[in-house]
């Protein structure tokens, strides 16, 4: 059985756009703020977001809108691992308010070995977390 990660957050006032509803772009700055929430609980005694030896930048991403998220709306975002490869991995984003799916995202990380920004295999202790999250 899968292990489950979500996220809780409430729409603010500057998320919104001039017709009251969310700004497009900010699904993916939700879904960034469920990812880092995500790496902090798989790794509590690492920052992966100041490290330097290694870097998961974001090489594509996707987002599909399917209801309004408004002012004040309290959202749940769920998280699962939908691919892990050799130096790779994706996540999947759902975001709920009051269990209706509202929007949905998709972000491919790949691993990067700072000290010479190429691309390196993802370390085999990410892997096995990873794994744990996988749908």
């Amino acid at each position: 059985m899968s292990k489950k990660f979500s996220y809780e957050r409430t729409i603010h006032f500057f998320d919104c756009d001039p017709a009251g509803i969310i700004f497009y772009s900010r699904i993916f700055d939700f879904s960034h703020e469920a990812y880092e929430s995500f790496f902090k609980n798989l790794f509590p005694e690492k920052n992966y977001f100041d490290d330097d030896l290694l870097v998961f930048p974001i090489v594509h991403a996707e987002s599909n809108y399917l209801n309004a998220l408004k002012h004040n709306d309290k959202i749940l975002i769920e998280l699962n691992v939908e691919n892990i490869s050799a130096s790779s991995f994706t996540l999947i984003y759902k975001i709920f308010k009051a269990e209706i799916e509202c929007a949905n995202a998709k972000t491919v990380h790949v691993c990067v070995d700072k000290t010479v920004w190429k691309k390196k295999s993802l370390p085999q202790n990410i892997k096995e977390l990873l794994k744990e999250y996988l749908h």
